[in-house]
């Protein structure tokens, strides 16, 4: 890194990167006209001096100055080790609660291993996590099957219920489940499950067309009417909407005659037909009572069962003899609802595994549309309260870990003193992320630090975490240093930081060989730095570190974020990137630093429901008029809330929403390691949406999904502070995004309650810094 001489207040200056995928050249251009050009001639992906060699001497020949550096990575922190959230490196990151915090880099070593079965205990062992798993017996059994569509059938065995065959088969599961893990094996390629109850208990699913009018739910004789072709068929009966509903009525007959007279003769003749019938009824609840089906016809065979017969008889001589008889058979009416169920569960179309909590009052029914192969769904008894969903042995104690499904970070933390991971249903949120797999993965070599979190320092440099006590809980990431060189062979022993209060941090205290550094993570407030320097002790104020204003060259990076809830509340994920420059003040004044970034960004969001719906009883107290037939009827709301089509429910719900962004550019500025203030030079509102569908107001089930692109731009400012001789001054630009959104809320009504099973939220976000420039001066 190399700096420009020191900047005069009177020079507007702005500054220009080329070559910004090694940042090789930066031209200065001030006000008149004059063009600085600047090389870059060191590494960006190692510690940079910005120190002008004119540094503070520490008693062994050599110079202390101020380094930066420009890490990427993240910082978790949380409670009880393995419930931690995830934030991009950067100076601070505030915690809201925590008795952990674990950080590492993107370039730190990763060992990933492959979960087979995420509800199940395990060992590691070389690299690889080895079953430990004594397997359960299944309790899931067939009350009765219904063949929906196709020529399916099942079997029932220790695994589970195997399903085969062509079509969709309807099983009214065993009664009195309970707390469940449910496993499907069998599904990915084109099958499909779920699980659900009725929304009509008296009713029972008899076929399935696909999807064209849904599932067969009610079927009926209109039985024997005389005279008439408008027939009224009683149902009374629950379906889930008005437009999900469809009836058709059914109708043949046929008629013979056979007569002689020279000779005998007979002639027959027959119809039949389907029409389309009318489905009468009010909205109830969240529901449709159908109360009848009404169809016409011109046709008295459609209308009324017939049957008829006669006979002539005329002399022998005459030759005349005659005989007839007809008959139809009896009409009747298919009710049909495309969505009879409650789901209890999402539509299972891969294999899953996840937490299925049954109430043991209900009747549960399982769709099962086999792949070709045949599809397997097998469940055992899981207690929240003493059985763990997911459990490692035998890993490195106190290191970071993170559980993915779906590749989505959903779990992290750090593994206990006795290297093992233990997590609940809850905590492995089995009820969203329902992959039957996973992916766990740990940091073998990056730091941890267990205890209450006060400002927890993460030194990237030496990779090593430390706490010190404060009033509000954070992880400090240090990017800048002070570097003391080493002339010759040197032993360090006793560094101790003089901050708010005196700070030991004894993993610097070594001996250092010629040619080395002891790097000094510069912690909030830090005043002077004291060691034992070959037995000698040593003071080194930071005040009388020289100024090293310039220009630093910012590390280009990427940095993303994922993860998701089950909790029903708003999620939010952010990312951060950038870097900083760092200088000591040479006189009272005011600080200045000019900032040059190309950024970039992606986020996407995605948030889905599953809700169950229970009827309250329904009490007739109202006599209201029915427009729609012309007459009184007896309904449960009064006549202002009367629809033509019956009681509305007043159902309330807060809409979904997905957002990203906005794109925003920031100067964090600390004076003495302390954060001073943050100014914005860059602010995008407006991302291009790439993806979109929305949630349909209330219903059984939704989702919303939303993906957004920020394309590159150009950023940059000037930031000013004032300052005092010797303080210390960091400059650290940070890119920001978010995405954010809120779940699809469980809506409520007057007439029913409802409880949503199933609530997932899943956001991700990645941020690119292409390339940036912090040029620093002071008048």
């Amino acid at each position: 890194m190399k700096k420009t001489a020191l900047l005069s207040l009177g020079l507007l200056l702005t500054a220009f990167v080329f070559n910004s995928a090694y940042a090789t050249q930066i031209l200065i251009v001030t006000d008149n006209g004059n063009v600085f050009p600047i090389a870059n001639t060191l590494s960006s992906s190692s510690a940079t001096g910005t120190g002008n060699g004119n540094g503070n001497g520490t008693g062994n020949g050599v110079m202390a100055q101020i380094v930066t550096t420009n890490p990427k990575g993240l910082v978790i922190a949380g409670i009880d080790s393995a419930t931690g959230n995830s934030s991009s490196l950067r100076p601070y990151n505030k915690v809201n609660t925590g008795t952990f915090a674990a950080g590492f880099q993107t370039s730190d070593s990763v060992q990933k291993m492959f979960i087979p079965q995420i509800n199940a205990p395990y060992v590691y062992s070389n690299g690889v996590l080895q079953s430990n798993n004594t397997p359960l017996p299944n309790i899931l059994s067939p009350s009765s099957t219904t063949s929906l569509s196709g020529s399916p059938s099942s079997t029932t065995s220790s695994s589970g219920i195997s399903i085969s065959g062509p079509g969709t088969l309807g099983i009214l599961l065993n009664s009195g489940l309970g707390s469940t893990v449910v496993t499907g094996s069998g599904i990915t390629g084109g099958g499909s499950a779920f699980f659900g109850t009725l929304i009509d208990h008296t009713i029972s699913p008899t076929a399935y067309d696909g999807g064209t009018h849904g599932y067969t739910i009610f079927t009926s004789n209109i039985g024997t009417t005389s005279g008439g072709y408008t027939v009224t068929t009683p149902v009374n009966k629950y379906v889930s909407s008005a437009s999900n509903a469809y009836a058709t009525y059914t109708w043949g007959w046929s008629a013979c005659n056979m007569s002689a007279y020279t000779a005998w003769s007979w002639s027959c003749g027959y119809d039949s037909g389907t029409g389309v019938a009318t489905v009468n009824g009010y909205v109830s609840g969240s529901c449709y009572y159908v109360t009848s089906v009404t169809f016409s016809t011109t046709d008295q065979y459609a209308a009324n069962y017939y049957s008829h017969t006669s006979s002539s008889s005329c002399s022998a001589k005459g030759g005349c003899s005659y005989f007839q008889s007809g008959s139809s058979f009896v009409p009747y009416i298919t009710l049909y609802d495309k969505s009879p169920f409650v789901p209890l569960t999402q539509t299972y179309t891969n294999d899953f595994q996840s937490q299925v909590n049954f109430n043991p009052s209900y009747s549960y029914w399982l769709i099962v549309t086999p792949t070709s192969g045949g599809t397997t769904i097998g469940a055992t008894n899981y207690d929240p309260s003493t059985q763990m969903f997911f459990k490692v042995t035998n890993l490195p104690s106190n290191i970071p870990f993170q559980i993915l499904q779906n590749g989505v970070v959903g779990v992290q933390g750090v593994t206990s003193s006795s290297g093992t991971i233990s997590l609940s249903a809850s905590q492995i949120a089995a009820g969203g992320q329902s992959s039957i797999s996973g992916e766990l993965d740990i940091y073998p070599n990056s730091p941890a630090y267990v205890g209450t979190i006060g400002t927890a320092v993460y030194d990237t440099v030496n990779n090593q975490m430390f706490n010190i006590p404060a009033a509000s809980q954070q992880i400090y990431t240090s990017f800048a240093y002070v570097q003391i060189p080493m002339a010759a062979k040197t032993n360090i022993q006793n560094v101790v930081d003089n901050a708010t209060s005196l700070i030991s941090i004894p993993y610097l205290s070594k001996t250092y060989n010629a040619g080395s550094s002891m790097m000094v993570p510069i912690i909030p407030g830090l005043k002077s730095i004291s060691f034992s320097l070959n037995g000698t002790q040593t003071v080194l104020k930071m005040s009388s570190i020289p100024s090293n204003l310039g220009i630093s060259i910012v590390t280009s990076g990427t940095n993303s974020n994922s993860g998701y809830n089950t909790n029903g509340v708003p999620l939010q994920i952010s990312a951060d990137t950038g870097g900083e420059a760092s200088a000591i003040a040479p006189k009272d004044g005011t600080m200045y630093a000019l900032v040059n970034a190309q950024v970039s960004a992606d986020t996407s969001y995605t948030t889905s429901a599953t809700y169950n719906y229970q009827q309250t009883a329904t009490q007739y107290i109202y006599e209201v008029y029915n427009p729609s037939i012309g007459w009184y009827v007896k309904a449960p709301c009064p006549q202002d809330q009367f629809q033509a089509s019956g009681c509305t429910d007043h159902l309330s719900y807060a809409s979904s929403s997905a957002h990203a962004g906005p794109l925003d550019v920031y100067v964090d500025i600390y004076v003495n390691g302390v954060f001073s203030n943050s100014q914005i030079i860059y602010y995008n509102p407006n991302p291009i949406i790439q993806q979109t569908s929305s949630v349909n107001s209330w219903s059984f089930s939704g989702s919303n999904a939303m993906a957004m692109h920020y394309p590159t731009s150009q950023a940059s400012g000037i930031v000013q502070i004032p300052v005092h001789a010797g303080d210390l001054v960091e400059f650290y630009m940070r890119a920001h995004v978010d995405a954010y959104g809120d779940p699809i809320s469980v809506p409520t009504g007057y007439y029913g309650v409802f409880t949503t099973t199933n609530q997932v939220c899943t956001g991700s976000a990645t941020i690119n810094l292409n390339s940036g420039s912090i040029l620093t001066g002071i008048s």
